[in-house]
């Protein structure tokens, strides 16, 4: 946010919450740096610390083995709650049940499988859906919106999850209809992988 002071100040975590309409104790930042942590501890949140890839390889890679590097121990000691490895994986169980609050203590109880699937047909789309939380970062989306494809594979790649989107929708008219429908089939199977929460 460029209206206020950066991280570490409180600001740009506050206004975010804001402007979501949202309640600080609900709310949990993730973020890769210290200051993305002490941002959201000032705004009364809770935060997480993800760890780049590139910093993951090299603490691996590193002679103790411990799997923690400098980063690692900025990010907890700056207050994350957690420090996880690359990828949204590590977040599932923050996902709150539906009805409940978000907090860091909400933990997922996910079905044996993590797989979901969903289709949907409308006047405007037709969709095919897949989700397999647990996989390798897989893509195959087909929407015809070049940028779209790219974001729900970048999305797969990054979260080491296997999605498979195909949509047949009326581009020729807008391509609002399969942005949004693809959103919602996705959506409904991520809903589904996830299983029933507590």
């Amino acid at each position: 946010m460029e209206d206020g002071p950066p991280k570490p100040d409180a600001f740009p975590c506050a206004e975010a919450i804001r402007l979501l309409g949202l309640e600080p104790a609900a709310c949990l930042m993730v973020g890769d740096t210290p200051d993305d942590v002490r941002s959201a501890l000032a705004a009364g949140s809770s935060a997480v610390g993800v760890r780049l890839p590139h910093d993951h390889a090299r603490a691996l890679l590193a002679a103790d083995g411990d799997g923690k590097d400098a980063m690692f121990t900025a990010l907890e000691e700056a207050g994350a709650v957690e420090v996880i490895d690359p990828g949204l994986a590590g977040l599932l169980k923050y996902f709150p049940a539906v009805g409940t609050a978000v907090s860091a203590s909400s933990a997922v109880q996910p079905s044996d499988e993590r797989k979901g699937e969903s289709s949907r047909t409308t006047k405007e789309t037709r969709i095919t859906c897949s989700v397999l939380l647990d996989g390798s970062g897989k893509a195959d989306v087909k929407t015809g919106l070049g940028f779209l494809d790219h974001m729900i594979s970048a999305l797969a790649k990054h979260s080491r999850m296997d999605i498979l989107l195909h949509c047949d929708g009326d581009l020729d008219v807008d391509d609002h209809h399969t942005a949004e429908d693809c959103g919602l089939a996705l959506g409904e199977a991520f809903d589904k992988a996830l299983g029933t929460r507590k």
